[in-house]
């Protein structure tokens, strides 16, 4: 009996000794804080939005104005201005960068802040180099021509009907593309020099001659020669019906 006892005292001062080595060797389990998630928000001044819409943002609060960048549905943006409207918002984004432009308002849920509180921009108004805002306007009046009608005369040569719809004067040749329905290429040709105002409209008789009803695209500045104040609206997509159709 003694000697049973003797054996479970020797086994627990070994015990002992094992665990008071442990504690002195410095070899504890490691404590792992959970980790918290950063506030994305943080370090951000100002009024911020939240685009709920995959946003294209523009050099100017208009649908026609160059696009300048796009902003991913569920981004965060920093706004830096407003329209006299309210129907635009200058933002930047990355909301921590200075690169801004305008986007329709509709488009953002405001995430912090107040849009009350945020100025209404000067569109027409020079900024100060380095604010990062996109300048809204050129320095001088631009043309801009657009395509307003095309159709075939009774010989079925292609009449195409030109405006300039810019706010400068346009003077020059305009490089003109015809393509069928179907891809392939149907004229390539250069206008004679051609004196266009604001808000005017010039006729030209292509030579083209159209002998099949159908779509056709037809596209102004082929080569990119003119500069405009906007460069999206050069091409349209024209049904023609052929002389005896």
């Amino acid at each position: 009996m003694l000697a049973g006892l003797a054996i479970v005292l020797i086994a627990a001062i070994a015990v002992t000794t094992i665990v008071a080595l442990d504690r002195a060797s410095g070899d504890e389990p490691e404590l792992v804080a959970d980790a918290t998630p950063s506030d994305p928000l943080e370090g951000l001044d100002g009024v911020l939005a939240r685009a709920v819409l995959t946003s294209n943002l523009r050099a100017t609060p208009g649908r026609q104005s160059d696009i300048l960048a796009i902003v991913p549905t569920q981004q965060i943006t920093r706004v830096t201005g407003r329209s006299a409207d309210g129907d635009w918002l200058r933002v930047a984004y990355p909301a921590d960068s200075d690169l801004a432009g305008w986007a329709l308002r509709t488009s953002f849920d405001v995430e912090r802040g107040d849009l009350a509180t945020v100025a209404v921009a000067s569109i027409g108004a020079s900024e100060e180099p380095g604010d990062g805002v996109v300048p809204s306007v050129e320095d001088t009046p631009l043309p801009d021509l657009a395509l307003v009608d095309a159709f075939l005369l009774p010989n079925g040569s292609l009449t195409l009907v030109v405006e300039n719809v810019g706010t400068g004067r346009f003077i020059g040749t305009i490089g003109i593309q015809v393509t069928g329905g179907s891809g392939e290429l149907l004229g390539v040709l250069d206008t004679q020099e051609t004196s266009l105002l604001p808000n005017r409209t010039a006729t030209i008789d292509t030579g083209l001659e159209i002998t099949t009803t159908g779509s056709y695209l037809i596209e102004l500045d082929r080569l990119d020669r003119i500069e405009e104040a906007s460069e999206f609206n050069n091409a349209e997509r024209v049904f023609l019906v052929a002389t005896g159709s």
